[in-house]
C-alpha cells in the first residue's frame, strides 16, 4: 500500500515525540541503531524496543 505525503504526515503527527524522533533518525537520516541510540542518549536495547513500538503504532495509523 502506497502512502501519500499527507497520510504519512498525519500518521507521524499521531506518534509520541520519541517515536517520531526515532523514525526520522532511522529512516530519513539513515542512522544505524547504534547511532540512533547515541543521538537519543539511550542504550541500543531501548532503541530496538522503541522501534517495535513505533512501527506498531505507525501501522495502526495508516
Amino acid at each position: 500500500m502506497a502512502l501519500t505525503n499527507t497520510a504519512l504526515r498525519n500518521a507521524l503527527d499521531e506518534l509520541p515525540t520519541d517515536h517520531r524522533e526515532w523514525l526520522i533518525l532511522r529512516f530519513f537520516a539513515g542512522l544505524s541503531i547504534t547511532e540512533t541510540a547515541a543521538t537519543m542518549q539511550r542504550i541500543e536495547g531501548a532503541i530496538k524496543q522503541l522501534q517495535w513500538r513505533a512501527t506498531s503504532r505507525l501501522v495502526k495509523h495508516t
